[in-house]
């Protein structure tokens, strides 16, 4: 509960809360030792086997790292074992109740994040980490970051957890708990837009559409196409607000990312098959360019080309068996809570692919923190083998 309370705010508190829960989940299984059956049936499950496989496969790029195998190896065991572990742990400890409990705190700590971004626009620094607004590449523009180091990170957290506001909206019934929801998912529209993250707002509104296409039920289409016609009014009535949003969509097409997608299919063509070392990407950039340091904004192109297609093509495996499942889920009825978690997790990988979640400490621990969330959710609707239990009338 910690971890997740803290995630938006501290590095060094949730890498606290990590080492607390593994210390409980080793007393656990000491205490409690599973049987051989046990670990079988874990594995059985192809949403844990292509997890496990992915883990394996990112780690046979460690033959690749050469004289930068110690930075690779820490990537490795730090940066993706404590997020792999933390999926892992989430199927060992939770149930379904204490999801939903989760994500209550998930929103508590969005509601605290969301004012220390009004604070930061109105202060120029945000109240917990002292961050200062950021200026946009290309613009006049400064984006709030709130207890993020950069704008998009701080869009990052906010557009995933919007799908789940909106869930619990629809979910409760007490008319002061609605009436907050309804303030927070404002509040966080307002600081989606002033991070003037384009990934983000490409990833919301895509999801958006997809809930009023896809959804059967008037409850969930009914937030997008309020936040349709208000963002149209808005860009009609208030000529500032058109001015900001036509000077950030007009900049520089790419902001640079063209040229860096280009270098990193230039590195997996270069060692296709276990790509050019975990963790390695800005040590092998100056290899191809006077470019400083800096990730892919790709988080695809950044695994395919530190890790190759072994990599790469598991990290897909274990993908399109959460999503594939939970595509499964949302045929067999509406659970509110469900879909806003699913579409949150939509919006973050969709989100992905225009910047480097996966790289950043606190968004790598929220992919797999709902990742795991997800596949506790769904688990009872399948057999210890990942097949689809067949339900009445199906």
């Amino acid at each position: 509960m910690l971890l997740v309370f803290s995630l938006p705010m501290s590095n060094a508190a949730v890498e606290s809360f990590f080492i607390w829960i593994l210390f409980c989940f080793i007393a656990r299984n000491i205490f409690v030792r599973p049987s051989w059956e046990n670990i079988k049936t874990f594995f059985r499950d192809k949403i844990n086997l292509s997890g496990l496989i992915f883990y394996i496969c990112i780690g046979l790029s460690l033959f690749v790292s050469g004289s930068l195998l110690a930075q690779s190896l820490r990537a490795w065991i730090f940066k993706w074992g404590e997020g792999a572990l933390l999926f892992c742990m989430a199927q060992v400890f939770l149930k379904k109740k204490h999801v939903k409990i989760l994500l209550w705190v998930f929103i508590v700590s969005t509601f605290i994040i969301c004012i220390d971004g009004f604070y930061q626009r109105i202060a120029g620094v945000d109240f917990i980490r002292g961050f200062k607004l950021v200026r946009v590449s290309a613009t006049t523009l400064f984006a709030s970051t709130a207890s993020f180091r950069h704008y998009n990170n701080f869009s990052s957290f906010l557009v995933p957890v919007f799908f789940i506001v909106h869930a619990m909206l629809i979910k409760v019934k007490k008319a002061p708990l609605k009436l907050s929801l309804v303030f927070l998912l404002l509040f966080i529209i307002i600081n989606v837009f002033f991070t003037y993250s384009r990934g983000a707002w490409a990833a919301f509104l895509v999801v958006n559409i997809f809930l009023i296409i896809f959804s059967t039920n008037r409850e969930i289409k009914i937030v997008p196409f309020i936040l349709f016609s208000f963002l149209v009014l808005s860009v009609i009535v208030f000529p500032q607000m058109k001015e900001k949003l036509f000077s950030v969509i007009g900049r520089d097409p790419g902001a640079g990312r063209f040229g860096i997608w280009r270098i990193a299919v230039l590195m997996f063509r270069e060692s296709p098959l276990f790509g050019k070392g975990l963790g390695l990407f800005m040590n092998k950039l100056s290899n191809y360019t006077e470019t400083m340091p800096q990730h892919t904004h790709n988080c695809y192109l950044q695994i395919l080309a530190e890790t190759g297609l072994v990599g790469f093509l598991s990290f897909m495996w274990f993908l399109k068996e959460i999503v594939s499942r939970c595509f499964y889920k949302l045929s067999n009825g509406v659970d509110f809570l469900f879909v806003g978690l699913f579409s949150g997790f939509l919006a973050f990988l969709i989100h992905a692919f225009f910047d480097t979640h996966l790289f950043s400490l606190k968004l790598a621990i929220m992919f797999w923190v709902l990742a795991g969330f997800l596949s506790v959710y769904i688990r009872e609707d399948f057999t210890a083998n990942g097949e689809a239990i067949k339900q009445g009338g199906l």
